[in-house]
């Protein structure tokens, strides 16, 4: 079970972990005692489209970006760690290191 430092890193509340199955590495020799073997990505991709388009064009700001992409479908680099976490493709500690809270 992760720690409640872990779950204020991922903004995650104890509803939203209900049910969830965390997965920890042994680790061994050949891992370094990382309990992680080889290397997985997660992605956050964004498929222009025309409304997006527009707004870059007209100077739009960051923010306004962001809310047009995730309003298109884009999912977050947070979201595609934590659905790994959940699947046992990587760790807690993995996805904390490597994203940001939005």
């Amino acid at each position: 079970m992760p720690s409640q430092e872990q779950l204020v890193s991922l903004d995650l509340g104890p509803d939203e972990i209900l049910g969830k199955k965390f997965y920890h590495g042994r680790g061994c020799n050949t891992c370094n005692g990382s309990g992680l073997k080889g290397r997985t990505a997660i992605h956050e991709l964004l498929i222009m489209n025309d409304r997006l388009r527009d707004i870059i064009n007209e100077g739009a700001s960051t923010e306004k970006i962001r809310d047009v992409a995730l309003q298109s479908g884009l999912r977050p680099l947070r979201e595609s760690g934590l659905t790994k976490i959940f699947s046992g493709m990587t760790t807690i500690d993995e996805v904390i290191r490597e994203t940001v809270i939005d």
